[in-house]
């Protein structure tokens, strides 16, 4: 991995695919297609327009926070909402 893509604080292509692939696994396979499917267009979203103003600690908290908000997921482990 190249010195600069290591001290950058924006993501890198390598953090952008993996932040997907994470969030996809995070979904919950019970959950409807279209559910998730719209539910990874915001992630998608959320990681095309975060990559160039946060570190990837940052969109992470962003899309733990979406998980949350969507499904009632933490970090991968089903909790209610409320």
């Amino acid at each position: 991995m190249p010195l600069e893509q290591i001290t950058s604080q924006t993501l890198s292509p390598h953090c952008m695919h993996c932040m997907l692939d994470k969030n996809l696994d995070a979904c919950l396979e019970d959950v409807a297609w279209q559910e998730r499917a719209d539910y990874m267009r915001v992630v998608l979203r959320t990681v095309a327009d975060g990559s160039q103003t946060m570190t990837a600690p940052e969109t992470s908290d962003a899309l733990g926070g979406i998980l949350r908000k969507r499904f009632g997921i933490v970090r991968g482990v089903k909790r209610p909402l409320c």
